[in-house]
């Protein structure tokens, strides 16, 4: 469990040139910051915030939602094909938690609607737009479409460079969107609720 979080934590210790600033910023901290705050004041809001927009009974979109998918990605990166470099990582983690949050403001188009969120929480991740956008950018291609078509990864661009660092953008997006797809098992559906008939129809397919 969370093989990526101490595979990243164990890097920005040892090797922290592989970071922008090489050592003078705590990656390790900023992350940990970012995630307690998203896990504690978002993530468990954005299934009932989508409720309160769209009506309907979203699946869970909670912090477990979060962590399962970092362990999904953590399986899918122990291929020595997938290995990346800390930064990446970085990225990557900060991404999976930024993919579904848009969804605290409606279901609709969320996918494009974490930005919203990333202002937010400015004063954690700091001011280093590139950065940000790339996060937007891998966290938006989880899902949705680019002029109707659904190959939202193939639209991105193969890298970034962002600080002075080579990001493989398309990796980074293709293992999130493949490990929230492993992540929707039955222990994000509402299964009770489901049992006893109080899913609303609409809403069924997705539990």
């Amino acid at each position: 469990d969370g093989y990526l979080e101490d595979w990243f934590r164990k890097a920005c210790k040892d090797l922290p040139d592989q970071f922008p600033g090489h050592g003078k910023y705590d990656y390790s901290a900023k992350y940990q910051q970012m995630a307690d705050y998203l896990n504690a004041d978002v993530h468990p809001y954005v299934t009932p915030g989508a409720m309160l927009q769209d009506g309907g009974q979203l699946t869970g979109h909670g912090p477990e939602h979060i962590a399962t998918v970092i362990r999904r990605a953590s399986d899918l990166i122990q291929s020595k094909r997938c290995d990346l470099e800390p930064y990446e990582t970085y990225i990557l983690l900060m991404a999976i938690h930024m993919h579904d949050v848009g969804n605290i403001y409606g279901r609709k188009e969320h996918e494009t609607k974490s930005r919203e969120v990333m202002k937010k929480i400015r004063c954690i991740v700091g001011d280093d737009v590139p950065e940000h956008r790339l996060i937007l950018k891998i966290a938006r291609a989880h899902g949705g479409n680019v002029g109707g078509d659904h190959d939202t990864i193939g639209h991105l661009g193969y890298s970034d460079d962002i600080l002075g660092f080579p990001i493989r953008t398309q990796l980074l997006a293709a293992i999130l969107r493949f490990a929230d797809e492993l992540a929707d098992d039955s222990s994000r559906a509402a299964r009770f609720m489901l049992d006893t008939g109080m899913v609303p129809r609409e809403s069924e397919v997705f539990h």
